[in-house]
């Protein structure tokens, strides 16, 4: 009972109380039953013993006694409880004792009772012996037994009818409990699809409202709950988007920097060191220990060189604005062949072009880098495929894969997928975080490109 729901506790105990009641009323309708069918005997066996005295006082003077036994048989009407017969002084007894009197009633019944019931409301049959005098002399005897059948077989109709009946009503009751029951608890159902809801982060209001009384204050609260969160919940979205808006601007302004400060000032130091290799020449063996200084100045200008273009890359791709997406994807998965190339990176491109807009376009390249990376740091995967391609509907449909381990049902989200997410939601998106066909991870954006996030050139 205690893991029962409350709806199957408000359906089930009141069904078995209906139940109990219906089982004790057919209890009690059998009860006065027996003792109906035991009240109507004694009247019909008085009745018998009236009816034959009076049968042989109507009869007159008979030649002998054979035929005064046959007139009274022939004369002797059926009665309705009783069962008579006539025999001789000399006949056996027409019910011997080792009959079963119950079983002799249930046959006699004509198949309009069924056995079980007569067994259940008959009383043992009751027997009576009327002797028959002949002037002074005792000529044979009228058996009287008790026959209930009748009284049976209208019990029997008045009990299946009442048995039905009760049956019919306790079906519309528990029909009605059940009913009445969901009826109550749909506003419950209705919370319950509002805290999921809220759970997956819809911050809808409990629709249709609440009409119990008892409820109503609850899900007035949730509604406001709902509307509250909802409002936090746009805002942070929107100082999320206001964050990435002024950390992509801010990276845009350090690569410039970096472009700008950087550059000229290692262009400078080839040059000097260009201009000591020249002067180390002139010098003959003396110059000697100055070409190892400058070649080395000028190793370490190249990797500098090789550290500001890769931190250019991630700061701000310039192939992005100038090779377009597709470009920048190839040379992004080319750069983790590099640094990993214990690992198989795969890229699918769609055969059109994509002609997207500087905004989507950093979006979608940034959640594939976020993709690579967590791919590379935590999935300990061997191969790792993305994948982009239009559906019909024209959306822009990005999948990143990988075989690796797989992200663990207790580990929490962190903010790299965070980000992701605020990027798909801020560029219209969805996206979605899976189990992949091989065991890993898969994470699967899709982006309904709008016409304000197609390149305008694109024609």
């Amino acid at each position: 009972m205690f893991m029962l729901s409350l709806r199957a506790r408000l359906f089930v105990i009141p069904s078995v109380v209906v139940l109990a009641a219906l089982v004790a009323t057919l209890a009690f309708v059998l009860h006065t039953t027996r003792m109906r069918v035991a009240a109507e005997a004694g009247p019909g066996m008085r009745l018998a013993e009236l009816l034959v005295s009076r049968t042989l006082r109507e009869i007159g003077p008979l030649p002998d006694d054979r035929a005064l036994l046959q007139k009274l048989a022939s004369d002797l009407p059926p009665l309705r409880h009783v069962k008579l017969f006539v025999r001789p002084l000399s006949a056996v007894d027409a019910h011997p004792t080792d009959v079963d009197p119950l079983a002799e009633l249930a046959g006699a019944n004509g198949g309009r009772v069924p056995h079980w019931f007569v067994r259940l409301v008959a009383t043992p049959p009751r027997f009576a012996v009327i002797p028959l005098k002949r002037e002074g002399r005792i000529i044979g005897a009228v058996d009287v037994i008790s026959n209930p059948i009748d009284e049976i077989a209208e019990i029997w109709a008045e009990w299946k009818f009442l048995a039905m009946l009760l049956c019919l009503l306790g079906i519309a009751i528990v029909a009605l409990l059940r009913w009445t029951s969901g009826m109550a608890l749909r506003p419950l159902a209705d919370l319950a699809k509002g805290l999921e809801a809220l759970e997956h982060g819809r911050f809808e209001s409990i629709r249709p409202p609440v009409r119990l009384a008892e409820l109503r204050p609850i899900a007035q609260r949730f509604d406001n709950l709902a509307h509250a969160l909802r409002e936090l919940s746009e805002a942070n979205h929107r100082l999320i988007e206001r964050l990435m808006l002024v950390q992509e601007a801010e990276r845009k302004d350090i690569a410039r920097e970096l472009h700008e400060e950087f550059g000229p000032s290692l262009f400078a130091i080839r040059a000097e060191v260009a201009s000591l290799l020249r002067l180390a020449a002139k010098m003959g063996k003396a110059g000697v220990k100055m070409v190892e200084r400058a070649e080395a100045i000028g190793m370490l200008a190249d990797t500098m060189q090789r550290s500001t273009s890769r931190l250019l890359d991630r700061l701000r791709p310039l192939i992005l604005e100038q090779m377009g997406l597709a470009e920048a994807l190839r040379q992004l998965v080319q750069s983790f062949e590099e640094r990993s190339p214990e690992i198989g990176f795969i890229l699918e491109l769609p055969a059109q072009p994509l002609h997207l807009q500087e905004r989507a376009a950093l979006g979608v390249f940034r959640i594939v880098q976020e993709c690579l990376t967590n791919a590379v740091r935590h999935a300990k995967a061997r191969t790792v495929m993305v994948r982009l391609s239009f559906t019909t509907a024209g959306a822009l449909v990005v999948s990143v894969e990988d075989d690796g381990c797989g992200i663990l049902p207790e580990q929490r989200p962190g903010f790299g997928l965070m980000g992701m997410q605020e990027r798909a939601r801020a560029l219209g998106g969805e996206l979605s975080l899976a189990r992949g066909s091989s065991g890993g991870t898969l994470v699967t954006i899709t982006l309904p490109l709008a016409e304000s996030q197609m390149m305008a050139d694109a024609k």
